[in-house]
């Protein structure tokens, strides 16, 4: 089992030292590499020693899990694995670059494998100014709709914030400013 566990860790360092992971995407990754390396050994086609693959090919359902378990406990203990974290540095990395209001965000997390109540945490302990994240949203997006008419201009980008997220408050704020000259 310590050769399942160390393919396992070797797999799951190889995965986080790219990127950063939730604790489940994680585990669906492992799992994803199980299966096509299963596979792989039935084919012949195999890249794993043959220790590995004997190992992997005999090893139980009730064993690879233990394994996937204690190889996500150590992840967390070295704090490579860290679900508050990813969810902070998601947020920062979106709002920064790609806009997005609370709503679309708090989706976006539990896509990625954030629990809802961490995620809506999270997104509580962030001071996110939807208004003013809407108003940059919709400076990038004004060059594209500025030929149109004014009042196509105005359901073009509340369609556009609406779909960015944003409550439907900040959008009008936003809307309202813009139409009023003052400044966006």
């Amino acid at each position: 089992m310590d050769k399942l566990y160390d393919l396992f860790l070797q797999k799951a360092l190889s995965l986080v030292s790219k990127r950063s992971y939730t604790v489940l995407k994680l585990k669906k990754k492992i799992i994803e590499f199980i299966s096509k390396e299963k596979k792989r050994i039935v084919e012949g086609k195999s890249r794993l020693e043959d220790d590995k693959m004997d190992v992997l090919s005999s090893a139980t359902e009730s064993e690879i899990e233990e394994s996937i378990k204690k190889v996500l406990n150590r992840l967390k203990e070295l704090r490579y694995l860290d679900d508050t974290r990813f969810a902070t540095d998601f947020i920062e990395n979106r709002t920064a670059f790609r806009p997005r209001g609370k709503f679309l965000l708090k989706r976006e997390l539990e896509r990625k494998g954030v629990h809802p109540d961490l995620a809506e945490r999270v997104l509580e302990s962030q001071d996110i100014d939807e208004v003013a994240l809407a108003q940059e949203a919709l400076k990038k997006k004004l060059k594209t709709i500025q030929r149109d008419l004014p009042q196509k201009q105005k359901e073009k980008a509340m369609r556009f914030l609406s779909s960015r997220g944003f409550k439907i408050d900040a959008i009008y704020k936003v809307i309202d400013r813009w139409y009023n000259n003052t400044a966006i």
